[in-house]
């Protein structure tokens, strides 16, 4: 079972890749150094949330989580690199449906004590602008990564807000039950007075 002093999680980035639609995109994820990855899971920002953009687990990926548009078109930069830290992934034959945010999310294991857990956000657009030109054949393939302005803010603030939220909800449902305590005491309380 995990425990909050168990789980580590680290911050997250946020990295831009520009690509062609036809070309192959390749999403960088790596988790720190002597960590090794136990589950991978890819998604997309609009899919559904119990389908993925690529899921691996116990040494191998499964297709079946895989949305459907993404079958066959996903596999890892380098499978041998899974236990080295290394989990990006190639999407092949770029489309523009496949622009968007996608989040790498790993459990890993690590020589320490305790489960950890790793994120980045990429976001993949397509360089295909109005009234520009093609490249040249030997360019073709290029993706580019550009670090975005997003890195300097703390990826975790909806999280922090959501654990306020809980925090100021539970607190609210205490005092009303706290209020209806005292106030059916009295009410018994003067009840009683009037016995007297």
């Amino acid at each position: 079972m995990l425990s909050a002093d168990s789980l580590m999680v680290r911050p997250c980035s946020v990295v831009a890749v520009e690509v062609k639609p036809g070309e192959d995109a390749v999403l960088e994820c790596r988790v720190p150094s002597g960590a090794s990855a136990t589950v991978l899971e890819w998604t997309k920002a609009d899919l559904p949330a119990d389908e993925y953009f690529f899921f691996y687990r116990n040494g191998r990926s499964y297709e079946k989580y895989q949305h459907p548009s993404f079958r066959g078109r996903v596999v890892l930069q380098n499978p041998s690199g899974v236990q080295n830290g290394d989990v990006s992934v190639v999407l092949k034959n770029v489309s523009l449906e496949d622009m968007g945010t996608y989040r790498c999310r790993v459990l890993m294991s690590s020589t320490g004590s305790g489960a950890k857990e790793h994120s980045e956000v990429i976001q993949l657009r397509n360089v295909m602008h109005s009234g520009t030109t093609e490249e040249p054949e030997e360019d073709r393939g290029h993706v580019e990564k550009v670090a975005t302005e997003e890195e300097e803010t703390d990826p975790n603030i909806p999280v922090w807000v959501g654990v306020f939220v809980a925090c100021v909800a539970v607190g609210g449902v205490g005092l009303l039950l706290l209020f209806r305590r005292n106030k059916t005491s009295r009410h018994q309380l003067a009840d009683r007075a009037a016995e007297i």
